[in-house]
């Protein structure tokens, strides 16, 4: 489900830019475009934050985002949209869902497949403030429904302050999301993930912060994509199959952040991620964000990404020595799942018009190496009242 994943990763680098404190409302947009003619997103949201008193903070948000193009995968010459052959002998040796009957290798090929979308999303979140310290307890509820996707969130996580200079917090956090997905052939079947993570947070000296997160999260139930296909071969019979991956994973890693301050006007965020799961993946990712004032108008914000990951243990590229699969057991040519890497760069500018209006548009560009370019730009409003 490659633009699940897509508006997923969209939509986190969106919603962060509409964090500030203080009543507000903010409205964002966006627009993302891959090379090659592929997936295309417009994506708008709109945040509402308010305070009640000193002990509540209330969080509103929406967004809608639609989706066009086309997604790589294995497809029969012919095209077409073939569904399983229960007749085909070959399903009786076989456990996975066959696509069309035995072939040849020329009867197969790699391109776009189109597809159109839409998802709309809503979420809550309640903070209160207790205590001497003001500990936080936050906690949320978010929902979104595409055509063929529905998801359910529940979360909560709690802030605690260690000392009474709030020099040192430790945070922990949990989140259940009850999902839903259409696999086209067999119905609508169910998606669970639990995600845990608890930090630490330390305010070295007036110029540094230190944080330190551990995370870990298992998914279970239909996580093969429906969208994606791939070729089996058997007694030198080629077949189109279904992408097919195990019906749990489960991951954990870390996170390790700076930020250091020069001074007034220039701050810089630098963070390492690690990531590891039983489906064969190990990631690192690397990023530093400078965050520059000009004056009392004006702030820039530069940043670069680095990210390379393994692939999984089930993973062959089309393009490979040997793309085909045997005809059981688990199999993907899901580039997402791809031994990789990308860079990421990014340059944001805010303008603040007075003390309660700001604008601010953000402009990014992905490489990654195995062919694929991203870019999206995004043009937001925060109105603090």
């Amino acid at each position: 489900m490659k633009k699940l994943s897509t508006l997923t990763l969209l939509t986190t680098a969106a919603t962060s830019c509409l964090t500030h404190a203080d009543d507000k409302i903010a409205i964002q947009y966006m627009q993302y475009q891959e090379s090659d003619d592929r997936i295309g997103v417009n994506y708008l949201a709109a945040a509402f934050e308010k305070d009640f008193g000193v002990d509540y903070t209330l969080k509103v948000d929406y967004s809608y985002d639609s989706i066009s193009g086309a997604s790589p995968s294995w497809d029969a010459v012919s095209g077409g949209s073939p569904s399983v052959d229960l007749d085909d002998p070959v399903n009786d040796i076989t456990d996975q869902a066959i696509l069309s009957g035995g072939g040849q290798q020329e009867d197969y090929v790699w391109r776009n497949i189109e597809m159109t979308d839409r998802r709309d999303s809503g979420g809550a979140q309640l903070t209160w403030r207790h205590g001497e310290r003001r500990n936080e307890l936050t906690v949320g509820a978010n929902i979104s429904a595409e055509s063929d996707y529905e998801s359910l969130e529940l979360s909560s996580s709690y802030l605690a302050y260690l000392d009474e200079l709030k020099n040192t917090s430790l945070s922990v956090g949990a989140s259940y999301q009850g999902n839903e997905v259409n696999t086209i052939d067999n119905g609508w079947k169910d998606i669970t993930i639990i995600n845990t993570q608890v930090g630490i947070t330390h305010i070295l000296n007036h110029q540094t912060l230190l944080k330190a997160d551990l995370f870990a999260f298992q998914d279970k139930g239909e996580l093969s994509n429906p969208y994606q296909r791939i070729v089996r071969q058997y007694n030198g019979q080629y077949y189109l199959a279904k992408d097919s991956r195990p019906e749990r994973r489960q991951a954990a890693g870390f996170k390790l952040g700076h930020i250091y301050a020069f001074n007034d006007h220039l701050i810089l965020h630098s963070d390492y991620r690690f990531y590891q799961d039983d489906w064969g993946i190990n990631s690192h990712t690397l990023t530093a964000n400078a965050y520059i004032t000009i004056n009392e108008h004006w702030r820039i914000a530069p940043g670069l990404r680095y990210y390379q990951q393994s692939a999984a243990d089930f993973y062959k590229a089309h393009d490979g020595s040997d793309p085909y699969f045997e005809i059981t057991g688990y199999g993907s040519s899901d580039q997402r799942l791809s031994d990789f890497d990308s860079w990421t760069g990014q340059f944001g500018i805010t303008y603040l018009h007075q003390s309660d209006l700001e604008f601010n548009l953000t402009t990014t560009a992905q490489q990654q190496s195995y062919g694929l370019d991203l870019y999206w730009a995004m043009l937001g409003m925060v109105y603090k009242y």
